[in-house]
This record gives C-alpha cells, sequence and structure tokens, in this order.
C-alpha cells in the first residue's frame, strides 16, 4: 500500500476505493428469494472489502500525516474513536432504514407482523443497502472536495522506518 499511495496519491486511491465499495454494495441490491452466495453475494463482498481497504488505509494515513511525535497517541485515539462511533452510527442507521422498509412492505401487502416474512426482509435489505450506496456517494463527493493531499504529502511507516 505505501507505494501505491506515494504513485497515486491519497484522494485517487480513496476514491477508487469509495467507486468499488458502492459498486460491491449496489450489487447487494440484486439479492433475491432465489439467489445463490457465489452468483450474488461473494462478487459484492469481494468488490466492497478491496474498496474499503483502500479507503481506510489511506485515510487513516492521512489524519495521522503532520501530527507531532508528542501528539501522535491522541490523534490515533481520536481516529479510532470515530471510525468505532462512524462504524455504530452507520449501522444503526442502516438497521432502522431496514426495519421501517420492512414494516412498511408488511403493511402495504397487508400481511401480519408477527411471523418472519423473506420478501419484506429482502425489500428492506434493498432499502438499506441504496442508502448505503448514497452515504458512500457523500463521502465520494467529500473526499473529491475536501482532500488535497497527492503521493508526495503522505508519509507512510515504511517511509518513517526508512527515515524519508
Amino acid at each position: 500500500m505505501p507505494g501505491l499511495l506515494r504513485r497515486s496519491g491519497t484522494k485517487t486511491v480513496t476514491l477508487i476505493g469509495l467507486a468499488l465499495g458502492a459498486i460491491g454494495l449496489a450489487t447487494f441490491t440484486r439479492i433475491s428469494d432465489t439467489s445463490s452466495y457465489a452468483a450474488t453475494v461473494l462478487p459484492g463482498l469481494l468488490l466492497m472489502s478491496t474498496g474499503l481497504s483502500l479507503v481506510f488505509v489511506p485515510l487513516s494515513n492521512l489524519a495521522l500525516t503532520g501530527v507531532q511525535d508528542a501528539d501522535a497517541c491522541e490523534a490515533s485515539a481520536v481516529l479510532n474513536s470515530s471510525q468505532q462511533i462512524g462504524a455504530t452510527l452507520g449501522t444503526a442507521l442502516l438497521n432502522t432504514f431496514y426495519a421501517s422498509a420492512v414494516a412498511s412492505h408488511l403493511v402495504a401487502h397487508h400481511l401480519p407482523p408477527t411471523a418472519f416474512n423473506p420478501l419484506a426482509a429482502i425489500h428492506g435489505y434493498h432499502i438499506a443497502f441504496w442508502i448505503g450506496v448514497g452515504l458512500i456517494a457523500v463521502g465520494f463527493i467529500a473526499v473529491l472536495v475536501l482532500v488535497n493531499a497527492g503521493g508526495s504529502d503522505n508519509t507512510t511507516q515504511a517511509d518513517a522506518a526508512a527515515g524519508g
């Protein structure tokens, strides 16, 4: 990853990662009650995991670039806390949209809310996945507008260890 960041820059790598993550999440909207794991779920998981690794590593690196040695522990703690809180709130938010979509589907189709309904669950997942794609798109725009770091602006651990 350090070589990729030096050649391409944080912004480029992060934008590619966000695009891959959004495409991966969008593939989950093709899931149906007859979908197979290998054809529908696995490609989305591979795209998302690759994409998110191209997001978290460069942005974590960028967040800690230029931090004084005396402040490194605090900066790292703030970064980790922000990631944990963001993941928690994001999961809660998407779960809320999922539950609301399932309830709306059950009401719209006059189905009892007491039994599990696979079609309602799939509908809820589709809604949550599309909202997730929209949130990633907002992140894409934020990185596009706010990140100005190029390849030479990054200091990786490998660079620091080498003294450069």
